[in-house]
């Protein structure tokens, strides 16, 4: 279990009286924060008492208004009030069946089946008062013996979803899963296909004339999926071989590239458009579904997992591949770069490891 520290120190909060204590983690990260009130008793004499915590649902507003309190008690010559807890008896399943059967999601039915394959017997059944951070921390290091991290993250998500669903209803609880820290991903993708695949992909969608230019146009230019589907056929320098390309994600315009036999192809695939005309005229979503996952989940993904960032492969793997291959083909860092329109060099470092200059051929055989 995560080991942690609440510091001496106390914070002043822009509310008069409210303080806090940082709570920190093993390497000094702050995760939390202890809230207390301070006020001046009757004979003059200087009071502390603590709130609770922030991951515990505790904010500055309620101590204030736990202060005011206390101080209009005192004035009145009445005890201060006590902190009053949330009590209720309904239990997590309880407040889970409300939200799966009032909700609108498309994936409700999976939804529901995962809640109920890891939470339906065991700490659904507890009152949602008595649901712990710890018994959330539990449950995540029991997931992370059988299941993917992003895939924890989902399931531990779910139950957060849950309650604050049921807390923005007017349901009074306090939501367990805030003072938990996800589980690290490592999502960098690291697949991409080999020429032997960019074949099969090729030969694959060779007989649908958009799906084909789409994917041509993706490993030539290495474009991102919104940036290749926007090409218009003013973009196109046939006599150049390049094309221009518009960054949704970094904004700004640059050029790609493409080889003769490419060129060939958009000559004749232009004839009949206009200027302002895309290239590409099929909705996004008919291609996503029909090239990132009928195609590629096909040909590609059949022994990998659903939730593997790094090496399932989809629409993206090609812009990938196009970067993969050019450093594997000798061109240099900044060549990359500037190919892939990445907003800074740490982005490209990434290839290094492809390229044939990597170090590796002088590091083999060093001591022999």
């Amino acid at each position: 279990m995560i080991q942690l520290k609440t510091l001496n120190k106390r914070i002043a909060t822009k509310s008069q009286g409210v303080f806090y204590k940082e709570v920190i983690d093993e390497e000094l990260k702050v995760v939390d924060k202890v809230y207390i009130i301070r006020w001046v008793d009757e004979d003059g004499r200087e009071k502390s008492k603590t709130v609770g915590k922030y991951s515990r649902g505790i904010r500055i507003g309620y101590c204030s208004e736990m202060r005011n309190k206390t101080m209009s008690a005192i004035s009145l010559g009445v005890d201060a009030p006590h902190l009053t807890k949330v009590k209720s008896q309904l239990t997590l399943n309880d407040i889970a069946d409300k939200y799966f059967n009032s909700s609108n999601a498309k994936d409700v039915d999976r939804l529901r089946s995962r809640y109920e394959i890891h939470f339906l017997n065991g700490l659904g059944k507890k009152r949602i008062n008595n649901v712990s951070i710890e018994d959330i921390e539990k449950k995540q290091k029991e997931l992370m013996k059988k299941l993917a991290p992003a895939t924890v993250n989902l399931t531990i998500g779910l139950v957060s979803t849950i309650f604050n669903i049921f807390i923005k209803k007017g349901g009074k609880a306090i939501n367990p899963v805030k003072g938990i820290t996800n589980m690290k991903l490592d999502n960098k993708r690291e697949r991409f296909l080999s020429k032997e695949e960019v074949k099969l992909l090729l030969d694959e969608v060779k007989d649908d004339e958009q799906g084909y230019i789409f994917v041509l146009l993706s490993l030539s230019t290495g474009g991102r999926f919104n940036t290749v589907m926007n090409i218009t056929k003013r973009d196109l320098r046939l006599e150049q071989n390049s094309v221009m390309l518009k960054d949704y994600k970094n904004e700004g315009t640059y050029y790609g590239y493409y080889d003769n036999f490419m060129k060939d192809i958009l000559t004749n695939y232009i004839k009949n458009l206009k200027a302002g005309d895309r290239l590409i005229k099929i909705k996004s979503e008919a291609m996503r579904f029909k090239i990132g996952k009928k195609i590629m989940n096909r040909l590609f993904n059949k022994d990998v997992d659903t939730t593997d960032r790094k090496y399932r492969v989809v629409i993206h793997t090609l812009r990938h591949t196009f970067a993969s291959h050019l450093a594997i083909n000798g061109a240099s860092i900044i060549t990359i770069k500037n190919l892939m329109h990445h907003a800074n060099i740490e982005m490209t470092l990434r290839y290094s490891h492809l390229m044939p200059d990597s170090g590796k051929n002088e590091v083999i055989g060093l001591y022999r």
